[in-house]
């Protein structure tokens, strides 16, 4: 399976294997927020150019939900 993922700085390929589509399938499906931890793979084009391919291989999954976000405290 693959995801891309997007940020202000642009975007990136994730790549999940079989064995951890399983595993985190709950995360991958409900999760809007994803935290993907894994090993970063980044390719030169052909000839060596400057345009790159970016990947991440995912090893551990996790979502971020509204029942996880701590709630900020304003001290006065």
């Amino acid at each position: 399976m693959f995801l891309t993922l997007e940020d202000e700085t642009g975007c990136i390929n994730v790549v999940i294997y079989e064995a951890y589509q399983t595993l985190y399938r709950a995360e991958i499906i409900h999760g809007g927020i994803l935290i993907v931890h894994g090993e970063l793979q980044v390719s030169k084009g052909a000839n060596n150019n400057s345009y790159k391919t970016t990947h991440v291989i995912a090893k551990r999954i996790s979502s971020i939900s509204e029942k996880n976000h701590q709630k900020t405290r304003n001290f006065h």
